[in-house]
């Protein structure tokens, strides 16, 4: 077992996977044709580890926290993701995360709201006046101001 620790060891201090990289091949992993289930089993194992051993997630509330960000992450538009892009396989603590996805939120609104386009305008020589109109005299005769 110690053997196989220090491979590993080796092998992820070579190959340099982050965490990310971990939680894609646990995620996206699929059994190769004509392997065994044990197989599947011993891959996505190792490739949960990596991931939760990269996050450093030691206990049961921490996997929580993870699962809830990871279910929050999916659920982001893509321009959060890639405003947050070199922190983002580090947010795990879901306060955090949604404070930061509410604050960028909160800001891009804003901004949206201050860049509101006006019409275009027309320049006064090409606006038309109505015509005055022949007012009809004829309505008004014999009513006072506040008959009609």
């Amino acid at each position: 077992m110690q053997d196989y620790l220090n491979v590993k060891e080796v092998l992820l201090d070579r190959l340099k996977m982050k965490p990310e990289t971990f939680r894609l091949k646990f995620t996206q992993h699929q059994k190769k044709t004509g392997a065994l289930w044990r197989e599947l089993v011993f891959e996505l194992r190792n490739y949960l580890d990596g991931w939760l051993d990269g996050l450093e997630v030691r206990d049961f509330e921490n996997l929580k926290n993870l699962m809830i960000s990871d279910q929050i992450k999916r659920r982001v538009a893509g321009e959060v993701k890639e405003h947050f892009l070199h922190e983002w396989g580090k947010l795990v603590d879901t306060l955090v995360l949604a404070g930061k996805i509410d604050e960028y939120e909160s800001v891009r609104s804003s901004r949206k709201l201050h860049n509101v386009r006006m019409p275009e305008r027309k320049p006064l020589e090409n606006i038309k006046l109505p015509s005055p109109r022949k007012e009809n005299k004829s309505k008004f005769v014999g009513k006072s101001e506040h008959q009609f």
